[in-house]
């Protein structure tokens, strides 16, 4: 045989996996109720926070809970529809308690459910970085300073007459 029929085709070479990354805290939550389409609220939480739906048709103690520092979404046992999705794309399973099943909140992780009419979407996020500040805007100093003492002049010459 050649050489070349010796060497293995590049699909069967083996390829070492990535390691997986640990997930990562997050600083903020998104909780998003709607009633089918028609979205009633969005509340932002700063980690660590607990969260109850206040004057919710369906009662069943806070949403989101924190258990040494990491925010956990609380799924009843009446939610249906059930939808855990961590930051890689996999589902997940969550801590099962005697009332509720808990799903660890880190960076990138989201829970969709229905309890009753109510849809509930709860997703740890990231803030988008701030906008760039516009170059022309480094002057400000410089600017307030021209204007200051043009207002200056203008009211010397208003009072000189």
């Amino acid at each position: 045989m050649t050489p070349a029929r010796r060497a293995r085709p590049p699909y069967l070479r083996l390829v070492t996996p990535l390691p997986a990354e640990a997930p990562s805290p997050t600083r903020f939550i998104e909780i998003a109720v709607a009633w089918g389409n028609n979205p009633l609220r969005v509340h932002h939480l700063e980690a660590p926070a607990t969260f109850e739906l206040a004057d919710s048709p369906i009662p069943g103690g806070p949403l989101v809970i924190d258990r040494d520092g990491v925010p956990y979404v609380r799924i009843t046992e009446r939610a249906r529809n059930l939808s855990l999705v961590m930051a890689n794309g996999h589902t997940a399973r969550g801590v099962r308690t005697p009332d509720a099943t808990l799903f660890p909140l880190y960076r990138g992780h989201r829970a969709h459910f229905e309890l009753g009419p109510l849809i509930v979407d709860v997703a740890a996020i990231e803030l988008p970085p701030p906008p760039p500040q516009p170059r022309w805007w480094r002057l400000q100093w410089a600017l307030l300073a021209v204007s200051l003492i043009l207002n200056a002049i203008v009211i010397a010459l208003v009072l000189k007459g």
